[in-house]
């Protein structure tokens, strides 16, 4: 770690929240829950949808949506999506329990439902199940969610493990692409439902102009691209253009 990133990661860690690891829990290959819990949780203002930045390791920090959160307690659950050698996954993999982290915010990231809506709806991946469970949590009981989230065929089980109902589409040649299949397949119910796309940049680019072909409004549609396969540059320039509602 360079001697700039390690005076950066001694500053932040000073202005921010202490946590504990208490649970880890393989849900799939590729899928981990991990609970982190703190003593100045029960004084954080949070609301789903919301992010947090964590510290993953020799002052690298990434962000999450938390699951769950619960202030009374003083919990909350991360999802994991393992992929590659990077910082975020050789730390979360490592993890046994008992370690101590520390993060920023929470912060605002993906908007969620302000109004009653008569339906909604989730599409995104591996990335975005923490962000679907803390919406649907979120929302009024009577209020339906369809929940499709794109995966590897060896993670699906991943998500009967979770307290929320979630369609699983098994990814088939290029990301994104059975997703697509999926919603085209769909009937859109009538009414100012609301849609929530995340995950990869260039997919939620795909629904977006899918959706918006079919008749809905921009406004019924909340997007928040995580990522894209063709970097960060690209998701960031989807994200002040053709992603900017």
């Amino acid at each position: 770690m360079s001697m700039l990133k390690r005076i950066a990661g001694k500053a932040t860690a000073k202005i921010a929240k202490q946590a504990n690891v208490t649970h880890v829990e393989r849900l799939s290959k590729h899928i981990l829950r991990v609970r982190i819990e703190g003593e100045q949780f029960d004084q954080l203002a949070w609301s789903p949808g919301d992010k947090i930045k964590l510290h993953v390791g020799d002052g690298n920090m990434r962000s999450y949506t938390p699951a769950q959160f619960n202030p009374t307690e003083k919990w909350m659950d991360l999802i994991f999506h393992l992929h590659g050698n990077g910082p975020a996954s050789e730390w979360a993999s490592s993890l046994k329990g008992g370690e101590e982290t520390y993060f920023m915010g929470p912060a605002k990231s993906m908007a969620s439902i302000t109004t009653h809506r008569p339906w909604t709806m989730f599409f995104g991946d591996e990335t975005t199940i923490g962000l679907a469970q803390a919406l649907k949590d979120a929302l009024p009981t009577d209020v339906e969610m369809h929940i499709a989230i794109e995966l590897e065929a060896e993670d699906q089980d991943a998500l009967k493990q979770l307290p929320i109902s979630i369609q699983p589409i098994i990814r088939e040649g290029i990301h994104g692409t059975t997703l697509l299949q999926h919603a085209k397949q769909l009937t859109i119910p009538e009414g100012d439902g609301a849609i929530w796309l995340s995950g990869e940049a260039n997919t939620v680019l795909s629904l977006r102009t899918f959706f918006l072909s079919q008749g809905l409004e921009r406004s019924q549609l909340l997007i928040k691209p995580y990522w894209s396969i063709k970097g960060k540059a690209d998701r960031k320039q989807l994200e002040r253009t053709q992603l900017k509602n």
